[in-house]
């Protein structure tokens, strides 16, 4: 640790306190996150410790800002144009348990390069309730390798908004399969359940679709085609997925997609007819959906092969219940 301030006041009188100096400290610890270097400017006055042009080191990975604040009469810490590339999840729990724990389902592969603005409070925070005074925002301006639940992107762009006890993901564009992803989503997390309330919407143009299943089902799916479309949740829960409520729009061009039960019920009866029909290339299929508690409704599906053009309407469940 090195020190070097100069401090005036009254040595009673917190209020009046006065200091001016530099801060240098080498292989320390905070919260379990180990950093190799820290350096900053360092100013104490009015029970604000404010920190001036910090730079934070550990590997590979820095931390920079303008200023970073410690108001100990709002209780809170105060982030000016931050400047990171770093691991977020090793941020978050540098910052505190709870922030640890709310970062844990978003995982980046590699550290992504991103701008920070904002506040949370300085003191622990055990639920929404804690959250009134977080308003942090998160501009991922160089994308990373990114892994969320089943799926995954080389590449994700976009802006985190925590403000509150709701976290808002805006302006999101990710490298996805082979093709692009969109979208937007807002969590609320003052639902009256564990987890959250929330809704989305996502786009997608060309993606593989058998790289998609390879992921999000089995890798020996026989799946192919360039699926394109769009889904928009309205409302949901986190403790079901028969809690989503919405509709959306899917088109896929020079398709293989039997393997998919809904589809594949009719391989075999297709096949007494003609013997191959029902293992046929689409050239184009398109359909409209809504979806009410967790069942996706159409009358619009139509799939177009070579030698036949199919239309189905029914419905598909969210637990895989077809009719």
């Amino acid at each position: 640790v090195g020190l070097d301030v100069t401090v005036g006041g009254r040595l009673h009188d917190w209020d009046s306190l006065g200091v001016n100096g530099q801060l240098t400290l080498t292989n320390y610890v905070i919260r379990g996150q180990v950093v190799d270097r820290f350096v900053s400017a360092v100013s104490y006055t009015n029970r604000v410790l404010a920190l001036l042009q910090p730079h934070l080191r550990t590997g590979t990975q820095t931390v920079t800002a303008d200023r970073l604040a410690l108001d100990f009469h709002r209780r809170l810490i105060l982030f000016e144009n931050g400047f990171a590339t770093a691991d977020p999840e090793s941020l978050a729990r540098a910052i505190g348990p709870k922030t640890g724990e709310f970062m844990e389902p978003y995982h980046f592969l590699k550290p992504p390069t991103a701008r920070v603005n904002g506040q949370i409070p300085l003191r622990a925070m055990h639920g929404p309730d804690d959250m009134t005074n977080v308003d942090m925002r998160f501009d991922i301006v160089r994308g990373a390798p990114f892994h969320w639940l089943k799926l995954n992107t080389p590449s994700i762009e976009g802006t985190v908004h925590w403000l509150g006890p709701t976290l808002i993901l805006t302006n999101l564009t990710a490298a996805a399969y082979g093709g692009t992803a969109s979208g937007f989503a807002v969590f609320d997390f003052l639902a009256k359940h564990m987890g959250a309330d929330y809704d989305f919407t996502a786009n997608v143009t060309n993606v593989n679709l058998h790289e998609l299943a390879s992921d999000v089902g089995s890798s020996t799916n026989r799946l192919e085609g360039l699926l394109s479309g769009r889904l928009t949740v309205t409302n949901a829960s986190s403790e079901s997925l028969d809690s989503w409520n919405g509709f959306g729009a899917a088109r896929l061009q020079n398709g293989l997609i039997w393997d998919i039960p809904v589809f594949g019920i009719l391989s075999p009866v297709l096949n007494t007819f003609s013997p191959g029909l029902g293992n046929s290339r689409a050239t184009d299929a398109a359909a409209r959906f809504i979806i009410t508690n967790g069942v996706s409704f159409t009358d619009s599906l139509e799939i177009q092969a070579r030698m036949m053009r199919l239309e189905y309407v029914g419905t598909v469940g969210l637990n895989e219940r077809v009719n």
